[in-house]
């Protein structure tokens, strides 16, 4: 063959020199397992595990000593360190206890598990179910907002952190306004918090930076606890807005791979 070549002696083995096609054909062979084996396989898994939490849940909400035992999962969160509100629900309580220190995990968890019971879905039947949702993502979306995209009056405090999170991770691409600050200000840089802290006044002629605050992880979850509290008083406003910058974020990455897609193009 042209693309492919075999040497061999008596004092070295045959070495096989292939194409770049076959390279390719053999990295998609190897991509198309791993997707089956890893990816649709731990999707398929993670929903067969949450099937084991709703039985696990079931126990415990038809457990003639059901306060107790909450009261005894709380007790040991507290020994684990993991810190809960008294009016966190049963179930999200439950599923915290069984994800440890995964909030985020709980937050979508808990949502999966509660519409489950809420459509008396079988432990047998918690893939088909998530599965036929599309995933627990969507369902976790489709509790929050109502098919005339208000908010639901039952979203939780924990639930509008997760949407201040998102709102600011998503305003990265699509910001406010930008500014050139001080390079002193690069010394107050901190690993435990996500976003950057000034403080600033309002003058006739805009904004007037004052002083920048040194981030911390504490700082950085009272900030975004307010700013839940913010989005919980206009709910339905709420959930317009995030529809709006979502699109927006959407139309802005798909420019952005056009444009890289373009200069590729352009330099071959």
């Amino acid at each position: 063959m042209e693309n492919q070549m075999i040497e061999s002696t008596s004092a070295m083995p045959a070495v096989i020199n292939h194409s770049p096609l076959d390279m390719a054909d053999e990295v998609a062979r190897e991509h198309e397992e791993f997707t089956v084996k890893y990816v649709v396989g731990g999707r398929l898994a993670l929903y067969d595990l949450l099937g084991k939490m709703l039985a696990t849940v079931q126990q415990f909400l038809s457990s003639a000593d059901r306060e107790q035992l909450i009261e005894e999962v709380r007790a040991s969160l507290h020994g684990l360190g993991i810190k809960t509100q008294r009016n966190t629900s049963d179930i999200a309580l439950l599923v915290r206890y069984m994800t440890r220190t995964d909030r985020k995990a709980t937050h979508v968890y808990t949502r999966a598990i509660e519409a489950a019971l809420e459509n008396g879905v079988a432990v047998d039947g918690m893939r088909d179910f998530i599965d036929g949702s599309g995933g627990i993502e969507k369902i976790r979306a489709s509790r929050a907002v109502d098919a005339q995209g208000n908010v639901s009056h039952s979203y939780s405090a924990v639930d509008y952190e997760a949407i201040a999170e998102e709102y600011l991770s998503l305003k990265t691409y699509v910001p406010m306004g930008k500014f050139d600050a001080s390079p002193a200000f690069d010394s107050f840089r901190s690993n435990s918090a996500a976003f950057e802290y000034f403080v600033c006044t309002r003058r006739i002629d805009g904004y007037h930076i004052l002083a920048k605050l040194p981030p911390t992880a504490e700082f950085e979850r009272v900030a975004i606890r307010y700013l839940a509290q913010t989005m919980a008083s206009d709910p339905d406003g709420t959930a317009k807005g995030m529809s709006k910058l979502r699109a927006a974020v959407a139309e802005v990455k798909q420019q952005k791979m056009a444009d890289i897609t373009a200069a590729i193009n352009a330099a071959d």
